[in-house]
């Protein structure tokens, strides 16, 4: 004999939401607490209560309701995040930008960008362009700026060269023939633009611009291929000269401090004079040890370095330890390590005076990608009426789906002289549909409300409106 299954069907007393659902996440907001045993009666009812069982009970009804919420706040999350990721990339993830106005403009980004070009072409930028020079010698073609210059007046620190002035006469001292022209009236009319020093010959005056461009290149070009060549080629901060020089000179040269120019490596964190004996390298290994006591760095982490003294440590170029670091041990509190690149000849312990070291912040503290971009769960008591009948629509539909799911345990129901056919496929297929037509209702109205389409909405709008007033007339032909 078959016997019938005993289900907990709805009794149309729902209890205090707070504790019964899974999560917990908006217990304790009083609005949902106030709205839960509603939302509750609600779904019952539109299932079939009381005329019909409904085997559900209200911890369960509670439980899509919280579902509801939070698939309410990821979808309006997940389209802040692509209306607004430009603007947030870089930005610090301490701050919660949770229902907060971003302002949804690149140009920050866009000022940012164009001062690191402009620092690169040499025109403006947001790091100092300094000059320094050093005496070339005579017989001698070689020079390490780092060692001639940077130990003395930078502390040691990676330079930059961007231009050295080794240059021959200007083509345009050749340019003008003193024999061209006479005349100390031509003379003088020269003197009045600068160019008493040059010939008189008024005939280049007269001349278009381009032509001036043609003979100097042409110049320039002559002094290449027939001449010996005023030129220079640097390699990492090693400078070499042709032609090599007859007598000593200043030789005058434009450079950046490395650790001065801004990037991703290290945007914000705390700065340190490292301590005498800061280093330990170990012969054979790439890797270094830095002890700084409390540092609080974490492995992935970026340092940057300046100021090492010497040329090398443990056999191993300066180069190597004045720039950037990736920690990629964490041994103690005190005490980090970093891979150098490069494996010392001897062991070595070293450092001092001043040698600093600059802590950037770890991958995670700013925002590099959606999976970090500080957002949290938007509040049941913070959503507005429009918001909430989305949400009961779709715990409705999530209550009917598990209805769906425990009416199918059961095709048919044995009742005497008869079986009773269960509709639990139906209900799960009704509720997957209404949940995929809520979501994709949802996503559209907030693609409409994102910047681009409301930017599209205002210009179609100012469009309308100008063909509206080209339509009333001119006040002159008004009485």
């Amino acid at each position: 004999m078959a016997t019938t299954p005993e289900y907990i069907s709805y009794d149309g007393n729902p209890t205090n939401p707070n504790g019964l659902t899974p999560f917990g996440i908006f217990d304790s907001e009083a609005l949902f607490q106030t709205d839960g045993p509603k939302v509750a009666n609600f779904v019952a009812t539109r299932l079939g209560y009381p005329i019909m069982d409904v085997e559900l009970q209200d911890m369960q009804i509670y439980t899509c309701l919280e579902e509801s919420i939070i698939e309410y706040g990821k979808q309006v999350n997940q389209f802040r995040i692509r209306d607004n990721m430009y603007t947030l990339m870089g930005t610090s993830t301490s701050e919660d930008f949770t229902q907060k106005n971003i302002i949804a403009t690149p140009l920050d980004q866009i000022v940012r960008l164009s001062a690191e070009y402009g620092t690169e072409a040499l025109s403006g930028g947001n790091v100092e362009l300094k000059r320094g020079h050093i005496t070339a010698s005579a017989q001698t073609a070689s020079y390490d700026l780092n060692t001639l210059w940077a130990t003395p007046n930078e502390s040691g620190k990676l330079l930059e060269i961007r231009k050295v002035y080794h240059l021959g006469s200007p083509a345009i001292s050749r340019y003008y023939d003193p024999f061209a022209a006479t005349g100390l009236g031509i003379t003088n009319l020269f003197a009045e633009f600068g160019f008493d020093d040059y010939s008189p010959a008024i005939t280049f005056v007269m001349m278009p611009a381009y032509e001036d461009m043609l003979r100097v290149q042409a110049i320039e070009i002559n002094d290449v291929i027939r001449k010996s060549q005023y030129t220079f080629t640097l390699s990492n901060n090693k400078l070499r000269i042709s032609p090599i020089p007859l007598n000593s000179f200043a030789l005058w040269f434009d450079y950046y401090v490395v650790s001065e120019k801004s990037g991703p490596a290290v945007q914000t964190g705390r700065s340190v004079t490292l301590a005498t004996g800061t280093v330990s390298l170990t012969s054979g290994s790439a890797a270094m040890t830095v002890t700084d006591a409390g540092h609080g760095a974490s492995v992935g982490d970026k340092v940057n370095i300046v100021g090492v003294p010497g040329s090398t440590l443990g056999g191993i170029a300066v180069s190597y330890f004045n720039k950037t670091h990736t920690i990629t041990t964490v041994p103690t509190a005190n005490t980090w390590t970093a891979d150098l690149g490069a494996t010392p000849d001897t062991a070595a312990t070293a450092w001092g005076g001043s040698v600093t070291a600059a802590y950037g912040v770890g991958v995670n503290e700013f925002v590099s990608d959606p999976s970090n971009v500080p957002l949290s769960h938007i509040q049941y008591t913070n959503i507005n009426s429009v918001g909430k009948v989305w949400i009961y629509k779709y715990t409705l539909a999530l209550a009917k789906e598990l209805l769906g799911l425990i009416r199918s345990k059961y095709q048919s129901v044995p009742i005497p002289n008869a079986d009773i056919r269960m509709d639990g496929e139906i209900l799960r297929r009704e509720a997957i549909q209404e949940k995929q037509e809520l979501v994709k209702e949802l996503q559209e109205t907030l693609e409409a409300s994102g910047r681009f389409q409301q930017m599209k909405a205002q210009a179609e709008a100012a469009g309308h409106q100008n063909q509206i007033l080209q339509k009333v007339p001119i006040p002159i032909y008004v009485m």
